[in-house]
């Protein structure tokens, strides 16, 4: 049930929107102290929503004009893009992600109109049309009028053009996201991106690109092109190919520092991970990968660069792992105590085992990791 029209909307906290042998509509306070600011608006993703649905969570949309950070998850159109657009003035951030289909990038584009809006995650906008034909997908009036600062984008499937005529929509950006997006069949590299980045060089803090599986490693994405960026995170697979399946490896080139030290960048973020398909492997970080890492910090101190912290995020798995390939975390730490001499930081994940419980069934059994054969 909902609440009484006469009720005010920081009242709602937890409504169930579906019957009663199913959890499709739920609102869901997630803000402890402030619970009119934060909902998880969930739309049942196991079965198509009824008129009787749709109805229901436009009406909901009244209740909640004072909320500031809306997570939507589920199927919806425009309509109720719209909806929001037209009740909730105080909205800050906005997620939405797709559990059923009708997820496009052209109804965001024209149904949300919020001036309040600061952060904007979408998570998994189909491609709208199988036409290869370049379609306006942004009105000249709308051209640099968005609010938001901060756009992170997700098991994302547009076209290049739209792409760049969705980051074209803000005034401004302070953070942009790009996770790697392996279903994504459309050609995109880092000299794109910071072409179409270029309109927000002055204002961007942030960014953030995971790998690009038809991006190709030829250009990097000129970072000290930026002057105000402050964090960089790129896919370690844009940097050099993929080792175990491309015929290029990963060499330090004093350009690649040209390209990726701007003057106010402090934190430089490299990614091994691989969303969606499977994890890192065991010898995915390296001789040549400790050899980047480690030229990379020499020419930051060198140059006397604004670099304070590397930070590697790696994560693989240990499973078919050997002695022989080694301890991974044995080739950061030698980086850590050769660069932290000369005030430059390096992180990294925290590996799943010490390197003494690695070993430990590895002595018992130099095979101890090894899947075993079929037959």
């Amino acid at each position: 049930m909902l609440p009484n029209k006469s009720q005010d909307s920081r009242t709602v906290r937890e409504t169930d929107l579906g019957p009663s042998h199913r959890d499709g509509l739920t609102i869901v306070e997630r803000h402890k102290l402030h619970p009119e600011k934060a909902f998880i608006l969930r739309l049942n993703p196991t079965s198509p929503l009824t008129n009787e649905d749709f109805l229901l969570k436009q009406d909901l949309i009244s209740y909640l004009s004072k909320v500031q950070d809306l997570s939507i998850r589920g199927g919806y159109d425009k309509s109720f893009l719209q909806r929001v657009s037209q009740h909730m003035h105080e909205v800050h951030s906005l997620n939405l992600r797709r559990k059923m289909g009708g997820f496009f990038l052209r109804d965001i584009v024209e149904q949300i109109d919020i001036p309040s809006l600061q952060n904007l995650t979408l998570c998994g906008v189909y491609r709208q049309s199988t036409s290869t034909a370049v379609s306006i997908l942004l009105e000249p009036k709308k051209y640099r009028t968005a609010t938001f600062t901060s756009l992170v984008l997700r098991d994302y499937e547009e076209t290049a053009e739209a792409t760049q005529q969705l980051i074209n929509w803000p005034e401004s950006f302070v953070y942009f996201r790009f996770d790697s997006s392996y279903n994504n069949p459309f050609y995109m590299d880092f000299a794109m991106f910071g072409e179409w980045l270029t309109i927000h060089k002055d204002a961007l803090k942030s960014i953030n690109i995971g790998y690009l599986p038809f991006g190709g490693n030829e250009y990097l994405l000129y970072a000290s092109g930026f002057p105000e960026s402050e964090v960089l995170t790129l896919s370690r697979w844009q940097l050099g190919g993929w080792p175990r399946y491309a015929t290029e490896k990963l060499t330090f080139s004093t350009l690649h520092a040209d390209i990726l030290l701007g003057p106010n960048l402090h934190t430089f973020i490299l990614d091994f991970s691989i969303y969606g398909q499977h994890s890192e492997a065991w010898t995915d970080f390296g001789e040549q990968e400790e050899h980047w890492v480690a030229q990379f910090a020499k020419a930051a101190i060198e140059r006397k660069a604004a670099l304070r912290k590397i930070d590697i995020i790696f994560k693989p798995s240990y499973k078919e792992s050997t002695e022989e390939q080694g301890y991974p975390w044995d080739r950061m730490d030698r980086i850590r105590d050769e660069i932290q001499l000369h005030g430059l930081v390096l992180e990294y994940s925290k590996p799943y085992l010490t390197k003494e419980k690695w070993l430990q069934p590895l002595r018992e059994n130099p095979y101890a990791y090894q899947t075993p054969a079929d037959g």
